[in-house]
């Protein structure tokens, strides 16, 4: 089945042509452990736990054991500092997390193509409504015009959430910046994302 990571589009929109041979090519095996896994891993263990951020740590550092670049270990250590004590601030509730998001594809794409991502965390707003967290190691610049936000915006809108696209923010936590954001887009940006998103898969040819 083929698939177009959520993670890989902006790669997509700038060469197609090459994307296209990526994509067909692509065996989707087993990735070996990183050090950004151990620190995702370690987000989820934390909100398995209910916030337990005692748990949380002690988790994180049984999996950087394995890895030799002790700089990146402290580094990873200090970015889960960072995140835990940033939602915990918040105190916003968790609704769900690790949510496996599909975005809605074109009728005239092959029925076996997949554009699929993850949301990290789900957050239900005080103010009303909810807030979809996504996590990346580093990548703050420019988020907001990135093609797959207001995509997973709209999926969650017509999907897990089944809430108006308006009462749905998006978010990201980028890690090597210590980099929190938020936006909510309007249906006119959802419209032309979706335009957008037909455009790309005529370019990759489905």
């Amino acid at each position: 089945m083929p698939r177009l990571p959520l993670r890989d589009i902006e790669e997509a929109l700038k060469n197609p042509a090459v994307y296209r041979q990526k994509l067909l090519l692509s065996a989707g095996g087993p990735y070996g452990p990183t050090y950004f896994g151990a620190l995702r891993d370690t987000i989820y263990k934390f909100h398995k736990t209910n916030g337990n951020i005692v748990q949380a740590r002690a988790y994180l550092q049984a999996r950087l054991s394995r890895f030799l670049d002790r700089m990146r270990c402290i580094a990873m250590t200090d970015q889960f500092e960072w995140y835990a004590q940033e939602y915990l601030s918040r105190g916003w509730l968790t609704f769900e997390t690790r949510l496996r998001v599909v975005i809605p594809l074109p009728s005239w794409v092959p029925r076996d193509l997949v554009c699929s991502g993850e949301v990290t965390r789900i957050d239900i707003v005080p103010a009303g409504g909810y807030a979809a967290w996504l996590i990346r190691s580093r990548g703050a610049q420019d988020w907001v015009q990135e093609l797959s936000m207001p995509l997973v915006q709209h999926a969650l809108a017509h999907g897990a959430l089944g809430a108006p696209a308006s009462e749905i923010q998006i978010g990201i936590y980028s890690f090597a910046e210590q980099f929190v954001d938020l936006c909510n887009y309007s249906q006119t940006e959802i419209d032309q994302a979706r335009l957008d998103l037909d455009g790309l898969l005529r370019s990759l040819g489905f």
